[in-house]
């Protein structure tokens, strides 16, 4: 069981931001960390003409073997009283396979650090046992923005796991014939990350991955993307809330 570290004991009995003392703050934060995870990542994309290039690099850097994939996600949204989006939940499944599982996935804003070289973000992830999963988000309130195909591999570097995939666009949402699904554009998406508890540091962690990140240049420039929007009262930078890739093709 983890101690509350003795910082926090000298400087305060309460926190004013989740209206709590120290000690039962830091009591959810471990019990929340059994199930919530820490996710640090880079993007990147490749040109299919250049897609050789790189197995022979991963070849070199990563450990044997690949796992090939495709599956089928949805990203849905819910909206309270009809105000800004709250909360967007990932489902993810195999494709085709209508009796698969769905992979759920939250994935948390990400944290406001420019000295980290990666984005760095909260990740709850969970798996339905019943393939109803169309009837379970109508109960939750959720609705669907987007969905889209992703075939490709996955690789590892031990802890490191390198995912690259080409995004199909859906034309018709619902409907999943072959004559339905379009390839979007002529790149390949890579996404380079490692997972860790929640509570963990993960400067070294991210740091590790940005050197291995390196070691694909010039085939692949890894980014850490920053997204701002401009508040027009004072006019300075304020966080994104969201950093979606596939997202940012789709739409």
């Amino acid at each position: 069981m983890a101690s509350i570290p003795s910082h926090q004991q000298k400087e305060t009995k309460y926190n004013p931001l989740s209206d709590k003392s120290v000690f039962e703050d830091f009591s959810d934060q471990v019990r929340r960390a059994a199930y919530q995870k820490k996710e640090i990542i880079l993007y990147g994309c490749i040109h299919k003409d250049s897609l050789q290039m790189l197995k022979q690099r991963l070849d070199g850097l990563c450990d044997p073997g690949e796992v090939p994939f495709s599956e089928h996600e949805m990203v849905a949204y819910f909206r309270p009283n009809g105000k800004e989006k709250s909360l967007t939940i990932r489902f993810r499944r195999k494709f085709p396979g209508v009796d698969s599982f769905m992979h759920m996935k939250y994935i948390g804003n990400p944290e406001i650090d420019n000295k980290c070289p990666c984005i760095v973000r909260s990740r709850i992830d969970s798996v339905s046992k019943s393939g109803e999963y169309m009837d379970f988000m109508r109960r939750l309130g959720l609705r669907v923005d987007f969905e889209y195909i992703a075939n490709g591999f996955a690789r590892t570097r031990g802890t490191i796991v390198v995912t690259v995939y080409q995004i199909s666009k859906i034309i018709e949402l619902g409907n999943y014939q072959q004559t339905n699904i379009k390839p979007f554009g002529d790149c390949h998406i890579i996404e380079m990350s490692i997972m860790m508890p929640y509570l963990n540091d993960h400067i070294a962690s991210a740091k590790m991955l940005r050197d291995f990140a390196d070691q694909f240049h010039p085939y692949v420039f890894m980014l850490c993307f920053r997204f701002y929007c401009i508040c027009p009262q004072d006019n300075t930078k304020h966080p994104y809330i969201s950093i979606d890739v596939a997202q940012i093709s789709l739409i």
